[in-house]
């Protein structure tokens, strides 16, 4: 998995439908057992409001996250420093993309959306439309809650599980992430024409 191609045919595409399939199948283990759906948590939707969902790991690499915490104003990573406003501008720069159907390159052209490139753009990949407009917003909120506990690494505490990609999905605010992640795909899913019966035959 560490060697794959920084950009496969329908890489968005794949990671768009993973997700979503993920999250379908964690809502319906919550509605057997009588919990409400997934509801989104991330910049701009619930993200300035406490994080009740606490949740340990019980593993030596990876640090607890107390209940009641918020998502940071600015998380440093190496030199760069997220700030969770510049998440909430990316979101409002995808949406209005959402809206005109069509994301600019870095040449300031306008690019047809499709599910690929729009997907590729949120993940920020090599297939991103452009980085530098449309940020990295979800891997920065995989930073951003991964190091919740200590956004400007002061106290040289360990991340938590949402930093790891081998880790992440056993937090339960991954699915809440996604969640948040898969609203920007849903409102492009609603601009979609249906489909017809000659399209699934």
């Amino acid at each position: 998995p560490f060697n794959k191609p920084l950009n496969m045919p329908q890489q968005g595409e794949l990671f768009a439908y993973m997700h979503q399939q993920m999250l379908a199948r964690y809502n319906s283990e919550r509605l057997a057992v009588g919990l409400s759906p997934v509801v989104p948590y991330g910049p701009g939707m619930g993200g300035n409001e406490p994080l009740m969902e606490g949740f340990n790991l019980n593993n030596e690499n990876y640090s607890p996250r107390p209940s009641g915490m918020t998502i940071p104003s600015s998380t440093t990573l190496g030199a760069r420093n997220i700030l969770s406003e510049d998440m909430v501008t990316h979101r409002q720069r995808l949406l209005i993309g959402i809206a005109r159907g069509h994301l600019e390159d870095s040449l300031g052209n306008s690019i047809k959306l499709s599910m690929n490139n729009l997907s590729c753009t949120v993940e920020a990949n090599e297939g991103s439309v452009n980085k530098l407009l449309y940020g990295s917003i979800h891997n920065n909120g995989h930073v951003v809650i991964g190091f919740i506990n200590d956004p400007d690494k002061r106290y040289g505490i360990k991340p938590g599980p949402m930093y790891q990609e081998y880790t992440t999905a056993r937090d339960p605010i991954f699915y809440r992430w996604h969640k948040y992640i898969d609203s920007i795909f849903e409102t492009y899913r609603k601009t979609l024409d249906p489909y017809h019966k000659e399209d699934l035959q």
